[in-house]
């Protein structure tokens, strides 16, 4: 009873993300909606339960349930009034056919691929929550909410709000449901992210390097690891890299579905992580982007969608605590960092700091990254092909030692959470993985042509 309630809850969520997604981005792939749909499901839902928790609906599975068939509802209602049905044949036919097309090296690399994500699945279902910050922290919330049906005991608490409540409601969706432990829902994180990272790749690269980097991408060891690892760094890397994903779909087609998910995506790492100001980065680079292609209803729907996603925490935490929001503690840090008298020493003592306990971890796929972004432009008349990734991603580098940098005039135990550091960049790999297998399809291209004359 308990397995058809736990199976029936997360066809629940996958079914409402694919009717949004499918309405959005209709002609994407089914592993796209798929994959892309979960994600957008899960924290939608959440933010949304935890509003109307506010409102004084109680965390209990018929109110919860309601809600997701509601949810279901009014997005399969949206989409089949976007979008015309008409079959197109039998999946699994299809699957089996696009199958037998493969070559043997292609057919080995989605082995792989299927192998790493299933071992990734076993883990998340067998192993209970056992990380000790998710213990006292985000499943213990859970429990909380799960047991009283609100969140007056823990606004008590006081510290337990310090993070957003996405995983913990994640958490408590799955104890309603009668399961013992949550930890599947981060190997579905981590599964959906590799799914919507080929997807993405395989849109501007040929079918053999869109496999080989998703390959890259599913061993780096931090990512997999998280997924059955119930913190809240997996969560964040996942929508942070989806946003980033879609921001450069907008950029290189104008598809306003690319900008509105976009949005959705970065809100979202914000519901699983408030206090990194990555999200800062990609807003500064989508009003860049609307402005060079001159769309500015993509950015409408790109600042509407994060904003309506980012700020009711924002507004929630404000309200308990008197704290600062966003624009302020933007304001406090910018301040800090320009009045601060620099020093060598410091600025030695921070780099040191930051290559020790971020770079180092990704040191190869860093390197790799400064190679491929020089090589293969000679010759090449379309030299902005990658400048703009590239810059984007140089931007979030700077605004990580930026922030390392701030952090470190404000708080004199800065060093001693290296750790934190370290979790805190887990999605620089995805990034650089991502430019490079671009940077080699460009570069194949570019071989090709040559060699054709």
């Amino acid at each position: 009873m308990v397995l058809m309630k736990l199976i029936a809850g997360t066809i629940g969520i996958i079914s409402f993300g694919f009717f949004l997604v499918s309405a959005v981005l209709p002609r994407s792939s089914f592993i796209e909606k798929i994959s892309s749909g979960f994600l957008a499901a899960i924290g939608i839902f959440t933010i949304s339960i935890f509003l109307l928790n506010l409102a004084g609906l109680a965390y209990t599975l018929p109110n919860l349930s309601i809600v997701l068939i509601v949810l279901n509802i009014f997005a399969a209602f949206i989409f089949r009034l976007r979008v015309k049905f008409s079959p197109s044949g039998n999946f699994f036919t299809s699957v089996s056919r696009n199958w037998q097309t493969l070559d043997i090296p292609q057919k080995t690399l989605i082995l792989i691929i299927a192998f790493i994500l299933i071992s990734a699945l076993l883990k998340g279902i067998y192993w209970p929550v056992r990380a000790w910050d998710s213990i006292v922290l985000y499943d213990f919330r859970a429990k909380i909410f799960q047991q009283t049906g609100y969140m007056y005991e823990a606004i008590r608490r006081g510290y337990f709000f310090g993070y957003p409540l996405l995983t913990s409601l994640a958490h408590t969706w799955v104890y309603l449901l009668g399961g013992s432990t949550p930890l599947f829902i981060y190997s579905f994180l981590y599964i959906s992210f590799v799914f919507l990272f080929y997807s993405t790749l395989r849109e501007f690269t040929n079918r053999p390097i869109a496999l080989v980097g998703t390959v890259v991408l599913a061993l780096v060891p931090s990512t997999y690891s998280h997924a059955s690892i119930s913190y809240t760094n997996l969560p964040y890397t996942v929508y942070l890299i989806a946003g980033f994903l879609y921001l450069y779909r907008w950029y290189k087609t104008s598809k306003s579905g690319y900008a509105l998910l976009a949005g959705v995506m970065t809100g979202l790492s914000a519901w699983s992580r408030s206090v990194e100001p990555f999200w800062l980065v990609n807003l500064v680079f989508a009003v860049f982007f609307s402005v060079r292609n001159r769309d500015f209803r993509g950015l409408g729907l790109y600042i509407l969608s994060f904003f309506a996603l980012q700020q009711p925490w924002r507004l929630f935490q404000s309200a308990m605590s008197n704290r600062a929001g966003t624009i302020e503690q933007i304001y406090y840090a910018s301040r800090s960092f320009f009045t601060y008298q620099p020093s060598i020493l410091k600025i030695k003592e921070v780099v040191a700091y930051i290559f020790n306990s971020t770079v180092t971890k990704w040191i190869y796929l860093f390197l790799a990254f400064l190679g491929f972004s020089v090589v293969g432009y000679k010759g090449n008349k379309k030299v902005d092909r990658h400048l703009f990734l590239f810059l984007f991603i140089i931007a979030h580098l700077a605004t990580l030692a930026i922030g390392i940098y701030i952090f470190s005039i404000s708080n004199p135990k800065w060093k001693e959470i290296p750790d934190s550091a370290r979790r805190m960049s887990m999605f620089f790999p995805a990034m650089f993985i991502f430019f490079i297998f671009l940077r080699i399809s460009e570069i194949y291209k570019l071989v090709s042509k040559r060699t054709a004359k």
